[in-house]
């Protein structure tokens, strides 16, 4: 299995789609994607399990992956609640720009 890894300006892009995770848990991440130690030296670092590193690099690279499909210039990915008919009004543009 290889290793992730993102660039600084990758994981900082992430994070600021995660404005609820704690320092300690951006400092986790950030030691095991950017700066590429190993889960165990990370998890001893701290005082936590391996699976509480694994958690916090997890929930980076998810966004990473979910924010590195969007690389058509000008558009930018938003998440909303909206009532049933402004869903579809939604899906409909969404629909129309991929050209179905």
């Amino acid at each position: 299995m290889s290793k992730k890894l993102l660039s600084r300006p990758d994981f900082e892009r992430a994070i600021a789609r995660l404005p609820k995770m704690g320092t300690r848990s951006r400092q986790i991440a950030q030691s095991v994607l950017v700066d590429g130690c190993q889960q165990t030296e990370v998890a001893q670092k701290y005082g936590i399990t391996k699976g509480a590193v694994w958690q916090c690099v997890q929930k980076v690279w998810k966004v990473h992956e979910e924010t590195a499909q969007i690389t058509e210039e000008g558009l930018q990915q938003v998440t909303a609640v909206l009532p049933p008919h402004q869903a579809f009004l939604v899906r409909k543009w969404d629909r129309s720009r991929k050209g179905q």
